[in-house]
């Protein structure tokens, strides 16, 4: 699964390198601004804590006023996918719009299969969803 979700990222700039796919000013901008978002210090970088929780961690801030009704994990690589073919949009507006349904909802499908292996996958970011009931007093 992964190496599929990783092709059709990186089927979003092929060409790029061969000079077969041209980058507009406005990608190559908000390209160079996600690349740098981390330089500097805070509020124009990233805060000392902006880093995922410890398994765990979360549902101990949660514990004194929620119950953890159910987990299920949600992500691991689909936004990244479409994050590179949003991208795309910016310098070929009319083909990105009429591929981008489609390999959304192919990355959508891999990512489900791939966040739902057991154990979770190895080295890749897992985002999982907490569904929470208030404790009643």
């Amino acid at each position: 699964m992964e190496r599929r979700i990783e092709f059709i990222k990186n089927l979003a700039n092929w060409g790029a390198r061969f000079g077969l796919r041209r980058m507009s000013k406005s990608e190559r901008e908000v390209r160079d601004a996600l690349a740098n978002r981390g330089h500097g210090i805070p509020p124009h970088g990233p805060s000392p804590k902006e880093m995922p929780f410890c398994p765990g961690e979360l549902e101990a801030y949660l514990r004194p006023f929620f119950v953890v009704a159910r987990t299920s994990r949600v992500m691991a690589m689909s936004h990244l996918v479409t994050q590179e073919w949003l991208l795309r949009g910016l310098s070929h507006p009319v083909s990105t719009s009429l591929s981008l349904p489609v390999i959304a909802w192919l990355a959508a499908k891999w990512d489900t299969a791939l966040a739902s292996s057991e154990p979770p996958y190895p080295n890749k970011w897992l985002l999982t969803m907490l569904v929470c009931e208030k404790i009643k007093s």
